[in-house]
């Protein structure tokens, strides 16, 4: 797993790190450590924004979440990342197309006919 970081309009400390360094640990258990990570921390007026891009073999993950506390943000974009990455795994088996040509695969049919 790579890390990357951007702060716009406010520091990167090493707490921010290893907060989401081990926050981010989570995921490991569905991707298996085969990912990046580029999180970009953004500090506007009253809000804080963390946007976590995760990039795994030929998929890219987004999770944006912005509140009051940049902490609060990281974990919210942490859990979207999360349930994308189960949806992944859990769908990249099955597909649309093999269900629905199944009999053509099998030779009980022909393409040509419905």
């Amino acid at each position: 797993m790579r890390l990357d970081f951007t702060g716009r309009q406010m520091e990167i400390t090493p707490d921010l790190r290893e907060y989401t360094k081990k926050h981010l640990s989570k995921l490991t258990r569905v991707l298996r450590d085969r990912f990046d990570v580029h999180a970009i921390l953004t500090a506007e007026k009253h809000r804080r924004i963390a946007e976590l891009t995760l990039k795994c073999r030929d998929h890219v993950l987004v999770g944006v979440q912005q509140s009051g506390d940049i902490l609060v943000s990281i974990n919210g974009a942490i859990d979207k990342l999360e349930r994308q990455a189960v949806r992944l795994t859990q769908c990249s088996g099955a597909s649309a197309w093999t269900t629905r040509n199944t009999r053509y695969l099998k030779g009980n049919g022909s393409p040509s006919s419905p």
